[in-house]
């Protein structure tokens, strides 16, 4: 996830999309924690998208993700 979210952070998305492979649905649960169709996105790289304009989410994921590096390295 870490990977994903940093090529989102620089506006990547194909790295991002590709990065995902098949863990594409898997993350896209573990960020909106609901089926696409209730969102109104039609595809994985539609998720992402939306996670790239919103800059304020994408850096909190980054932040909390960064946490949970540095707690589990302790």
């Amino acid at each position: 996830m870490r990977g994903v979210i940093d090529h989102l952070i620089r506006n990547d998305v194909d790295a991002a999309m590709a990065t995902a492979g098949p863990s594409a649905l898997l993350l896209h649960y573990r960020i909106w924690g609901t089926p696409g169709e209730r969102l109104g996105i039609g595809s994985f790289q539609e998720s992402l998208d939306r996670l790239v304009r919103n800059s304020s989410a994408l850096a909190e994921l980054g932040e909390v993700l960064e946490w949970a590096e540095f707690a589990f390295s302790l």
